[in-house]
């Protein structure tokens, strides 16, 4: 999201496999002109994300290291902003776990009305 106050972007996508086109033109391709707009901008690989879909460690770290390699070809300066991954920041797991204990059932049924929950839920049984 982005804090006008502030001028800071803070943002993140999933290495769900080898980067493609929608990536560029979703994201990735903003991310590098945010760079040269705004001085605090925080980008991170939300590989933990990626464990909702049937995948292996493996994988999640040849794509990830996929990912950072294609942001800095694509002119993603690490001088300039903060590029970060959520499995790197212990303190993102803990609120994670947190918040997922806090969750009432009531939030969860509306948790599952999300386009994401929906799209992810036909895809795969154990959701």
């Amino acid at each position: 999201g982005i804090n006008a106050e502030y001028g800071q972007i803070v943002s993140a996508i999933q290495p769900t496999g080898e980067p493609h086109l929608g990536n560029y033109l979703g994201a990735l391709k903003q991310w590098v002109s945010l760079q040269d707009q705004h001085q605090n901008c925080i980008f991170g690989i939300a590989d933990n994300h990626v464990f909702t879909s049937k995948t292996t460690a493996k994988q999640v770290r040849h794509n990830t290291l996929s990912q950072v390699a294609v942001l800095l070809a694509l002119g993603l300066d690490p001088e300039r902003v903060i590029l970060y991954k959520h499995s790197a920041v212990l303190q993102h797991t803990a609120l994670a776990w947190l918040l997922s204990t806090a969750a009432t059932s009531g939030l969860m049924t509306r948790l599952r009305s999300l386009p994401q929950y929906k799209e992810k839920s036909q895809v795969h049984d154990n959701l």
